[in-house]
């Protein structure tokens, strides 16, 4: 099966993505506590989730066939357009009433997005994504699949923002 036609004859850039101070490690964030973040001790991301996130960005712009070509992160070609992400939270936040090993906790998600024409470095729209999921287990397990679904939560949402805000008078770079 071939890769659907892009509906723009651009090239868009996924910057490498930003993240919070907080959030810029690989350990596993949680929240008893309004002002105190703490860590799991023996679960970890594979990596920093702002690495993991340029990668799934980058993929699903790709599915999404509505791009000539979608460069990675870590790529640096010229491009008509730059995604610009900035990770703010990611989080599993327990209820007043939840303590671990057993309370109640929600995963929170929060990306700042900015499109950009990088030809002349104008932001052409700029927005945000807070979700919530609830996690199915007190623990760094539970943070993780809710993690995972606040991310596919995500992802049509951030092309759909791309998609939105991409002037349709824009013309490729030459």
């Amino acid at each position: 099966m071939s890769p659907p036609l892009a509906r723009f004859p651009l090239t868009i850039h996924v910057a490498p993505p930003l993240s919070e101070a907080g959030f810029n490690t690989s350990a596993i964030a949680y929240r008893q506590q309004p002002y105190r973040l703490d860590y799991y001790t023996q679960s970890r991301w594979i990596d920093q989730p702002a690495i993991m996130l340029g990668e799934q960005i980058t993929l699903a712009l790709e599915q999404s066939g509505a791009y000539r070509v979608v460069l990675a992160p870590n790529v640096t070609l010229p491009s008509e357009l730059r995604l610009v992400t900035e990770l703010m939270t990611l989080e599993q936040v327990f209820s007043e009433n939840g303590t671990l090993p057993s309370g109640v906790s929600n995963v929170r998600f929060a990306l700042r997005m900015q499109l950009i024409d990088a030809r002349n470095s104008t932001i052409l729209a700029s927005g945000r994504i807070d979700l919530s999921h609830a996690a199915p287990s007190a623990d760094a397990q539970g943070a993780v699949n809710a993690a995972n679904s606040a991310l596919r939560e995500a992802m049509p949402k951030i092309v759909q923002f791309c998609i939105e805000n991409t002037p349709k008078t824009l013309s490729p770079e030459r």
